[in-house]
């Protein structure tokens, strides 16, 4: 499990990475993206499941839909 002080673009952006290692992990058997995943907590069967999410799905990942709102700690962009 991701730790839970990753929040917004950088939970967006381990997300994507946790999926790409995996699949190099996995597919490529390369050791070095397979260490990556350890100190994330990252087990053989969330491996399996996350080259599966990687190569068999379209994956959209958005970093933030309001930047401004991210940097600022709002949730308004404009006052909406």
């Amino acid at each position: 499990m991701v730790n839970s002080y990753l929040k917004g673009p950088i939970a967006a952006i381990v997300t994507a990475q946790l999926l790409v290692w995996s699949a190099k992990c996995e597919i490529q058997k390369l050791d070095e993206y397979c260490l990556k995943l350890i100190p994330y907590g990252i087990t053989e069967s969330d491996r399996l499941w996350l080259t599966i999410l990687a190569t068999t799905r379209d994956t959209v990942i958005v970093p933030t839909t309001n930047c401004l709102g991210y940097l600022k700690n709002v949730r308004e962009d404009a006052g909406i």
